[in-house]
């Protein structure tokens, strides 16, 4: 089988970026857990800043943004303001990319994040924050994706394969550790598939689920897990 480590490399000769990480929205995630991806990208010659309002309450995400090519969110699970929705959404007409990665974990995306993603769940009110919107072209789900052994044991590591070009382009074999199933609309592109069928918590259905897909360029990775060292 294949391993199940790997390194996260960049294509040679690629354009040096600058890459927002959020930190102000109680993210649901240790420093250390996303060390492997932040040292590769600053490795690799990319600029890494922090949004953390917690070290400064002044400072405002637009202004974090007004530089920045891509903007990372990892589990958060305080809402953004509107003013901070509104940002984003301008940041991704005008070319910016959003990465939004959530476990089982997460308290909900839907609200959130506005129209950017939304949370399916079968429990969840409608309205909430973590409710579906509508308008929103990627969902996410509440309960978590396992394999089931011969003797009816559970194991949350399933392992998963890109399916198309963009976020999924050159993936062979990632494990994730607690991963959620993402839905994609028509007008959502499905990019990363558990490679073979796993078993939903909630509905003990199985199935090839996505666990990934980009809208635009917004992208939803429905597992943080995977960047964490081993």
């Amino acid at each position: 089988s294949a391993p199940e480590t790997g390194e996260i490399e960049r294509s040679a000769g690629a354009e040096s970026k600058t890459i927002v990480f959020d930190v102000s929205h109680n993210n649901d995630v240790e420093p250390g857990e996303i060390s492997p991806l932040v040292d590769a990208l600053v490795a690799n010659g990319h600029t890494v800043r922090f949004f953390d309002t917690r070290a400064s309450r002044s400072l405002k995400l637009n202004s974090s943004l007004s530089r920045a090519d891509a903007f990372v969110t990892v589990n958060p699970r305080s809402r953004f303001t509107p003013s901070q929705r509104r940002g984003l959404e301008n940041f991704t007409n005008n070319g910016g990319r959003v990465v939004v990665m959530m476990d089982p974990s997460s308290s909900g995306l839907g609200g959130l994040l506005g129209g950017l993603v939304s949370q399916r769940g079968g429990s969840t009110p409608s309205g909430s924050a973590t409710g579906v919107t509508s308008e929103s072209n990627i969902s996410t789900g509440t309960s978590e994706l396992f394999n089931i052994s011969a003797d009816n044991r559970h194991y949350p590591r399933i392992a998963v394969t890109g399916v198309g070009d963009g976020l999924g382009e050159g993936v062979d074999r990632v494990v994730m550790g607690k991963a959620v199933r993402v839905t994609a609309s028509s007008r959502a592109t499905v990019t990363v598939r558990t490679r073979s069928e796993v078993t939903s918590e909630s509905t003990r259905r199985s199935g090839r689920y996505p666990v990934a897909a980009t809208s635009g360029n917004v992208s939803v990775i429905g597992d943080a897990t995977f960047l964490q060292p081993d």
